[in-house]
C-alpha cells in the first residue's frame, strides 16, 4: 500500500505483474496504474487509496473526494517542516469546533491573487490589515482599520506663524473610509505672527467632495466674536483643519492667524472625517 506521506506526484514504478507493495517510497510523474485490493494489476486510478491506519479514517475515493474520518481531538492535518517539526494544523471536530493552529511565533496570513488581506499576529490579539490599505470598491468590504498619534503644528494659509509649543498631542482611529481625530496644543510663545487662515495639521487628507465640509468640536485657545458658535471644519481634499466662527446673521467666517491666543492658551478638538 503507497504511503501517502511519503508521495510528490505519483508515477508508475510498478510494471511488474506480480503484487507489489510501495512503503516509503517517493513517487514521481502522472499516475498510479492498479486497483488498490486486486490480484492482477490494470490501468486506471485506484478506486481507494488509504492515506492511514484503515478504511475507517482517510480515503480518497474514486470521484477524486477526500473523505476523512476521526472521532479523537487530534488534528485532522499536521504540517511539518524539513526537520520534521510541527508549524501548523487544521482540526475539525465533531462538538462542532473548527480550528487553525500554527507554530509559536508565526502569524496567521490570509492572501488573494498573491495580496496579503489579512494577519492574525502571534504577539497580539485581533487582526492586522496591512499597512497600506488594500482598497475594495464593495460598500460592505471592511478593507482598513488603524488607530495611531501625530502631532499637530499650528499653520496659517499665506504663512506660517513661529510657534512654540508646552505640550502637543494628537490621536486618530480610522475604520474604513472613517478616520476620528481628536488633539491638542498648549501655546508657550509665538515668535511670528504669520499670515492667512489659521490652521492646524491632521494625518489625513480628505475625500475631495464639496460635501466633505465636516464641523469639529473645540474649546479655548483662539479669539473668536462673543455671542457666536465656533467650530474647527475639514474642508474637501485637505490635511489641516480651519477655525470658522457664526453669529446671529448667520454668516460664517474663517479665523485668521492673528485669532491664535498667546502663552499657555490650550486649544482641544475633536473631528470625524471622511477619506479616499
Amino acid at each position: 500500500m503507497a504511503n501517502l506521506s511519503a508521495i510528490i506526484a505519483p508515477t508508475n514504478v510498478v510494471t511488474t505483474t506480480g503484487t507489489q507493495t510501495l512503503t516509503n517510497k517517493t513517487l514521481t510523474g502522472a499516475i498510479v496504474n492498479g486497483t488498490v485490493g486486486a490480484t492482477t494489476p490494470s490501468t486506471g486510478e485506484f478506486t481507494t487509496l488509504l492515506a492511514r491506519g484503515d478504511s475507517s479514517n482517510t480515503t480518497f475515493t474514486s470521484s477524486g473526494q477526500l473523505a476523512i474520518k476521526r472521532s479523537s481531538s487530534d488534528p485532522v492535518f499536521s504540517f511539518h517542516n524539513d526537520a520534521g517539526s510541527q508549524i501548523g494544523n487544521i482540526q475539525f471536530q465533531n462538538d462542532g469546533v473548527c480550528g487553525i493552529t500554527v507554530a509559536v511565533n508565526q502569524a496567521l496570513v490570509f492572501k488573494t491573487n498573491a495580496t496579503e488581506r489579512i494577519r492574525i499576529p502571534s504577539d497580539a490579539g485581533g487582526i492586522t490589515f496591512p499597512a497600506s490599505q488594500v482598497a475594495s470598491a464593495n460598500a460592505n468590504t471592511l478593507d482598513d482599520y488603524e488607530e495611531g498619534t501625530f502631532t499637530p503644528a499650528v499653520t496659517g494659509s499665506t504663512t506660517n506663524p513661529t510657534v512654540s509649543y508646552n505640550w502637543r498631542y494628537g490621536y486618530y482611529t480610522k475604520i474604513g473610509n472613517q478616520v476620528t481625530l481628536w488633539f491638542g496644543y498648549n501655546v508657550a510663545s509665538i515668535s511670528s505672527a504669520g499670515s492667512g487662515d489659521l490652521r492646524v495639521t491632521i494625518p489625513f487628507t480628505s475625500s475631495n467632495r464639496s460635501d466633505n465640509r465636516i464641523p469639529g468640536t473645540v474649546s479655548g485657545g483662539v479669539s473668536y466674536t462673543a455671542g457666536s458658535v465656533l467650530h474647527i471644519s475639514n474642508s474637501e481634499n485637505s490635511a489641516y483643519i480651519t477655525f470658522r466662527q457664526f453669529n446671529s446673521t448667520p454668516a460664517a467666517s474663517t479665523l485668521s492667524v492673528s485669532s491664535l491666543n498667546g502663552t499657555g492658551e490650550s486649544v482641544q478638538m475633536c473631528i470625524i472625517i471622511t477619506v479616499d
